[in-house]
């Protein structure tokens, strides 16, 4: 893995400020020379107090009741059929025109009462859209 950085700087320890990686080693370039030592970072002379070791026995670590499991979400059945745009039934009922179905489509629409496809109720469309997929349109 490559990184590429760019910094804009007047020398390599001003772009180390801004890297903000003070009391880091500063890296020796062939054309530059960097004065100064490196300094390590401040380590404090007592080390901290560790916490006390609790070792839990096999009951407590591994309580013989398994929790309870989320039970799934119930699946959701839709509760209404889809809503079909006048439009829409006017391009399927056109493609099975195209098809040659269209004495069939006429017996359809007078089945349901009506002469012509701007007559029939928007109540009434997804029966005709079930009937018009019933003769192979696509919706």
């Amino acid at each position: 893995m490559l990184f590429t950085i760019q910094i804009e700087a007047a020398s390599m320890e001003e772009a180390l400020t801004k890297l903000n990686f003070t009391g880091m080693p500063t890296p020796q370039l062939a054309h530059e020379q960097v004065p100064g030592p490196c300094v390590p970072p401040v380590q404090s002379a007592a080390p901290a107090p560790s916490a006390p070791r609790v070792y839990a026995t096999a009951q407590q670590a591994y309580p013989s009741a398994a929790p309870q499991l989320a039970a799934p979400p119930p699946s959701v059945a839709p509760t209404q059929a889809p809503v079909y745009t006048e439009d829409e039934l006017m391009r399927a009922a056109g493609t099975l025109m195209d098809s040659g179905k269209g004495p069939q489509l006429q017996q359809l629409l007078a089945g349901m009462g009506v002469q012509y496809l701007g007559q029939l109720p928007k109540d009434r469309y997804g029966e005709f859209a079930a009937a018009l997929k019933g003769m192979g349109a696509k919706l």
